[in-house]
């Protein structure tokens, strides 16, 4: 692999290796261009954009189920930089007569790029959205997907929303597919959670209702709408057209919590499923009463934390991410477990101090005493809106704990599993509850066939 970083002529040769046929200009307003893979079977684009001044490349792959339409690719490409992807990180497409496709795409700035990299990725990113067609459930309406927790998130006059607010969220999903309403909300939010929007004022009560139509993403400039200063940063949700319901006030809320309900700090805040299910939601509109119903389905996350020790697959996957504090948890309760479930043959040593002065949170060892896996922990893996995980603080620590060890990584939080090779590729990137028998066994596959040196 050359050491310098690559043009956009460079770039250019590198697809064109690739490509069945030539590379198509993406038009619009998305400086970059589509092609087809030379299997026929998915195809890809490139955009270049600057981030914060620096020069990005912008990777996305669309694997269709039927024919391969690159007016869809065109409009996920163009919508792609204000999106929550990464390698790995999967969604549906919708085309006018339902699902067409899965898109997967990555974010690696200019000076990092090197051809052989760029195919690389396009190889995982096909690899990955091929493989989740007929293993992952896929993204549609946020409705369809059983909630795994549920959230009160913070509004107050300045935001209130209105009969014309809502009105422009139904014009946007009708007319364009997508759902335009965000709130600030907590960074452990996923796709699928039911969402309460509690107003401080008027009236300190819940007044409406909705799913999250993404996972919560990090926003440096969020310019939310609130009477008090907050800072402009702030992690974020996409939210379903809002439903306005008859207030449940807070006096309300802190009964169904067993009068443990702290509204303090920043917005989102983890509701407990026993407390959804004793709340009497209430459409002000008679006709939204049945969507009513499929918003404010109860959560199926498993607030109660099993014995890590003797956790099943199935229970590991239901543990939500809500009743998960800090670090410390998703060692004992994600991290442990998982290692057990799909590395039974080595074994886990916490905290260990690496010659950099650095702490890694595990290291697998084998029967031999030899370190196979350095292990990062995070509560969350911190990600910017619409950049790929390569671009995180945590991929970056797990990256220098790797450079000191000369070991393959795992990168784990909350909600996902990654593993990372010594060259810093990506072999696995996961969500929990996305797990099946077949993804640890491909998993510890993984781990197996990896030497610590590959």
């Amino acid at each position: 692999m050359t050491d310098r970083s690559i043009t956009r002529a460079d770039v250019v040769a590198s697809i064109t290796e690739i490509a069945n046929g030539d590379l198509e200009p993406v038009g619009g307003h998305v400086d970059g261009f589509m092609f087809t893979f030379a299997n026929g079977e998915s195809a890809g684009a490139v955009w270049f954009r600057d981030r914060l001044g620096e020069p990005v490349i912008g990777l996305s792959v669309l694997v269709a189920d039927d024919a391969l339409d690159h007016d869809l690719l065109f409009r996920a490409v163009a919508t792609y930089p204000h999106g929550d992807n990464g390698v790995g990180r999967l969604e549906a497409h919708l085309g006018d007569d339902g699902l067409v496709g899965i898109l997967a795409g990555e974010v690696v700035p200019l000076a990092d790029a090197t051809g052989e990299r760029i195919r690389e990725l396009f190889a995982a990113l096909a690899d990955m959205a091929c493989e989740a067609r007929d293993v992952l459930p896929l993204r549609g309406d946020p409705c369809d997907t059983d909630p795994t927790a549920a959230w009160l998130v913070m509004g107050d006059d300045d935001s209130y929303m209105t009969e014309e607010n809502l009105r422009e969220a139904e014009r946007d999903l009708s007319r364009h597919g997508v759902f335009t309403t965000r709130w600030n909300a907590s960074p452990k939010v996923r796709f699928g959670d039911l969402v309460l929007v509690y107003y401080r004022a008027p009236g300190k009560a819940v007044h409406f209702v909705a799913r999250a139509a993404s996972d919560a993403y990090f926003d440096a400039h969020s310019d939310i709408e609130v009477t008090t200063d907050v800072a402009p940063a702030q992690w974020m949700v996409d939210l379903t057209v809002p439903i306005e319901i008859e207030p449940i006030d807070f006096a309300t809320l802190e009964r169904v919590a067993n009068g443990h309900l702290n509204l303090k700090g920043r917005s989102g805040k983890y509701l407990r499923p026993e407390a959804i299910d004793a709340l009497d939601f209430v459409a002000v509109d008679p006709e939204l009463r049945e969507e009513l119903g499929w918003v404010t389905e109860t959560p199926v996350g498993r607030p109660d934390l099993p014995d890590p020790e003797q956790m099943s697959l199935e229970q590991w996957c239901a543990v939500t991410a809500g009743a998960l504090e800090n670090e410390e948890q998703v060692s004992q309760y994600i991290v442990e477990p998982l290692i057990r479930l799909a590395t039974p043959t080595l074994t886990a040593v916490p905290q260990v101090h690496l010659a950099d002065g650095g702490i890694a949170g595990f290291v697998l060892r084998d029967d031999d005493g030899r370190d196979r896996w350095v292990v990062e922990v995070k509560q969350l893996i911190e990600r910017r809106h619409g950049e790929g995980v390569t671009s995180t603080p945590a991929y970056n620590q797990l990256r220098r704990y790797q450079k000191t060890t000369g070991l393959p990584g795992l990168l784990i939080d909350a909600h996902r599993v990654l593993a990372v090779s010594v060259a810093g590729r990506i072999d696995f990137d996961r969500t929990r509850d996305s797990f099946s028998d077949q993804t640890i066994e491909r998993l510890a596959r993984l781990v197996r066939e990896s030497d610590g040196h590959a």
